[in-house]
């Protein structure tokens, strides 16, 4: 079974502990993860920000942050588009507590 977030049970820094659909309760360290992607005005440097970062949201399926990236359509519109995150890669780092690779 592909391991899917099923809801934010809480958010306390960088730290969000979440419910996955096999049962599982486990505490994403965000801050470990950010940090060495965060350069110049990128998504990462973005979700260092508290206000920005506390956006999180959950679809059921993984996490994402609203309007936090963008995308460019066929016809040249720039358009706002959430940033999520693959939610094997999120349950493989919460379980084993190792550095995220992304």
């Amino acid at each position: 079974m592909i391991p899917r977030v099923i809801k934010i049970i809480e958010i306390k820094g960088f730290d969000v502990t979440v419910l996955f659909n096999n049962g599982k309760i486990l505490t994403i360290d965000f801050y470990s993860w950010i940090v060495p992607r965060a350069a110049g005005k990128n998504i990462y440097t973005q979700l260092l920000k508290e206000n920005i970062f506390n956006t999180i949201g959950c679809n059921g399926i993984t996490l994402y942050w609203p309007d936090l990236a963008e995308v460019t359509l066929l016809d040249g519109t720039i358009q706002p588009a959430e940033f999520d995150l693959d939610p094997l890669m999120l349950y493989e780092f919460a379980s084993s507590k190792k550095q995220f690779v992304a």
